[in-house]
């Protein structure tokens, strides 16, 4: 089961939220590249976010950073998350 949301109404989704219980998985699509028909995250500027339990709270956050535009990943920044609490990344 997925849900998607146009955020700037421009026609095509810009967040992707998808549940495999109890996973609760949310994708950001930074660099606008989420097709409308086959909506899926990329590996190259999109953020994904899980809430591995169910509880509501995300419990890691990996966010590919694409600073040249060449459509790969540039940087990729990993949290981890405690009880709603930062304690790595």
């Amino acid at each position: 089961m997925y849900s998607t949301c146009d955020l700037d109404q421009d026609g095509d989704p810009d967040t992707l939220i998808a549940c495999v219980p109890p996973q609760w998985i949310l994708v950001v699509d930074h660099n606008d590249t989420m097709d409308g028909v086959h909506p899926q995250g990329d590996y190259a500027a999109d953020c994904w976010t899980v809430d591995r339990d169910g509880d509501g709270l995300v419990d890691r956050m990996v966010d590919y950073i694409d600073e040249d535009d060449d459509g790969l990943a540039d940087l990729m920044e990993i949290r981890y998350y405690e009880e709603g609490l930062l304690r790595y990344a």
